[in-house]
């Protein structure tokens, strides 16, 4: 895929890739940020319903391959599973044509919503974290507080038992030009389980990545449905630190 051409955006990117390595140290042949985790791969099957939606030929085809990473938030390379720190995160990519250059990508958080709307907002973070400012980030950024100190999630049982939630809304247009906006929200087939703070740092330092690897090599394949929260007038679809309410439609 391209790079952008704005110059400012490409500016803070790089002035973000290089902060981030900075604050967690991280090795140059790591990800500045989910330096710890896994590929897998899989397959996408639309409901029959889904091109109602959309016309997009995810919903369209019988099936999309599908390359897919589970990792942590941060760019600690060991951060343990049963830690208190770092969500988990899940992005997806479909594979919509056989030479791979064609896709659509998915990245989910197993939190609600984000600590800051903007990547200015998410520089600012990492600069704090670093030079051991985070009471001046917290009180110029007053969502950032509520949401570290409310929204950090429990720690799952397993990777097949989270639930996951896009950081962005997006656009559905259908075959008629209906448009409705959406967040993602890909809900496992067991169940939500997660452990208590307790239980969770008695598991071993790996435990949902080595619970990956198990299923892997035996034949256990993790299954979610993926699904759309519905956004209803009012809802706020440029801003990641502005969770939708819970009574929104799934589809």
């Amino acid at each position: 895929m391209p790079l952008p051409e704005d110059k400012q955006l490409l500016k803070l990117s790089d002035e973000l890739v290089e902060t981030t390595r900075e604050t967690f140290d991280t090795p140059k042949n790591y990800r500045p940020v989910h330096a710890k985790g896994q590929l897998v791969k899989g397959y996408f099957t639309p409901h029959k319903d889904a091109s109602k939606l959309s016309k997009a030929p995810l919903f369209t085809q019988p099936s999309t391959p599908l390359i897919m990473c589970y990792s942590t938030d941060t760019g600690f390379k060991n951060l343990p599973d049963n830690g208190e720190n770092g969500s988990r995160s899940f992005a997806i990519r479909f594979v919509l044509s056989e030479d791979g250059h064609t896709h659509y990508d998915i990245m989910t958080n197993n939190a609600y919503g984000f600590v800051v709307s903007t990547g200015e907002g998410f520089l600012d973070q990492f600069k704090a974290m670093r030079d051991d400012k985070m009471e001046e980030f917290l009180d110029k950024y007053p969502h950032a507080r509520y949401f570290m100190e409310n929204q950090s999630p429990a720690h799952s049982y397993s990777f097949a038992t989270e639930q996951w939630h896009s950081i962005h809304a997006y656009k559905f247009v259908n075959d008629e030009g209906k448009e409705r906006y959406f967040r993602w929200r890909i809900v496992p087939w067991q169940g939500v389980m997660k452990h208590s703070k307790a239980d969770a740092a008695k598991q071993e330092k790996n435990y949902q990545f080595d619970d990956l690897e198990y299923r892997l090599s035996h034949n256990k394949p993790i299954k979610y449905r993926l699904m759309a929260q519905l956004a209803e007038e009012g809802d706020e679809v440029n801003d990641s630190t502005k969770v939708w309410p819970e009574k929104r439609e799934c589809s």
